[in-house]
C-alpha cells in the first residue's frame, strides 16, 4: 500500500537514460511523469512492504538511474484510492491549465 512520489535524476548518457526511461515505463508498479532534461518524475504504488521494497531494489539495478530523490511516502488505508484509479499525468495537465487564482481556492 505504501505510495512514492519520486524524481529519479537519470544518467548524462543518452542511451542509458532512454534504457532507463523504457524500463520505468514498462513495469506495472511505476507512474512516469514526463521526463525534463535529466529529472524523470515517477509514482510507485506497491500493495504491500514486501513488493515495495523489490520495487526499489529493481530501481536501484537500473542502469542510467544516477540518483532517486523522494519527494513524499504515503500508506494509504485499505479504502482509500490507488494510484491506479487517478492517474498522474491526468493531475499535471490539470493543474497546468489552473490560472494562479484557481490554485488558491
Amino acid at each position: 500500500m505504501p505510495v512514492s512520489s519520486l524524481v529519479l535524476h537519470l544518467s548524462a548518457d543518452a542511451a542509458q537514460r532512454a534504457q532507463a526511461v523504457a524500463a520505468i515505463e514498462s513495469h506495472p508498479r511505476f507512474l512516469s511523469g514526463d521526463l525534463t532534461q535529466r529529472l524523470f518524475p515517477i509514482a510507485l504504488d506497491t500493495s504491500d512492504e514486501e513488493e515495495n521494497k523489490a520495487c526499489w531494489g529493481w530501481l536501484n539495478r537500473q542502469p542510467g538511474v544516477d540518483f532517486v530523490e523522494v519527494l513524499s511516502v504515503v500508506f494509504p488505508s485499505d479504502s482509500g484510492p490507488s494510484l491506479s484509479a487517478a492517474p498522474v499525468r491526468e493531475h499535471a495537465r490539470d493543474f497546468e491549465h489552473q490560472t494562479p487564482n484557481d490554485q488558491d481556492a
